[in-house]
């Protein structure tokens, strides 16, 4: 609406054009831009970001953190596995020296030498240890006897046998039977010599085999 009355005609065209020209100069407000609409969204945008890469920047010390743990624990197990197999090998070779060579109950070449190569040729499809040395520890063979009717169908004699591994050129003690079976069941014809069983005694330094 027009701020003023317009009686006379003159007055009415001057007037409300003078008013309608004011009303168009009127001062308004300027209307905000796109870009001046768009900076608070920005600066939101901005101060997330901003956020974003604080929080990065505190989560990557504790990934390198936790890295580093992880790689410590690896090293700490590795030299404690390192540890224990130095251990186990250095009490295997404290009771590899406190093994002794059993004493012999009496020498016999010939026997020693037969022996021994019952063992080698019955060993020999493995062919991973030498027979070094033979010990009898029986001083006579024994008689093996029928549980039923007592009559004698073996004789026996135990030897201790060290065999050198060519591998590891560790020395290995065994004990050692060798049978002749009883070629008229009283005890005074005998067969072949044969290896008939043995058992590892353990593992013994080859300085105690003289």
């Amino acid at each position: 609406m027009f701020a003023k009355r317009c009686f006379p005609l003159f007055l009415m065209l001057s007037g409300c054009s003078l008013l309608s020209v004011d009303a168009k100069n009127a001062p308004t407000e300027p209307e905000s831009s796109s870009s001046e609409k768009e900076q608070p969204k920005a600066a939101s945008d901005n101060a997330a970001g901003a956020e974003d890469g604080n929080k990065a920047a505190e989560a990557s010390p504790k990934t390198d953190t936790t890295a580093e743990d992880k790689a410590a624990k690896e090293k700490e197990a590795e030299e404690k596995k390192a540890a224990d197999k130095a251990a186990k090998e250095k009490e295997a070779e404290a009771k590899a020296a406190a093994l002794p060579l059993p004493p012999a109950a009496k020498q016999d070449a010939a026997l020693e030498k037969e022996f021994g190569g019952l063992v080698t040729a019955k060993w020999a499809k493995d062919g991973t240890d030498d027979v070094t040395k033979v010990v009898l520890t029986d001083k006579e063979w024994t008689a093996v006897k029928n549980d039923l009717t007592g009559l004698i169908v073996a004789r026996r004699m135990t030897a201790a046998v060290v065999t050198k591994n060519k591998k590891d050129g560790k020395c290995r003690l065994f004990s050692a039977n060798f049978q002749q079976d009883s070629q008229d069941n009283k005890g005074t014809r005998f067969g072949k010599t044969f290896f008939d069983s043995s058992g590892f005694t353990g593992v013994m330094a080859c300085e105690n085999v003289k």
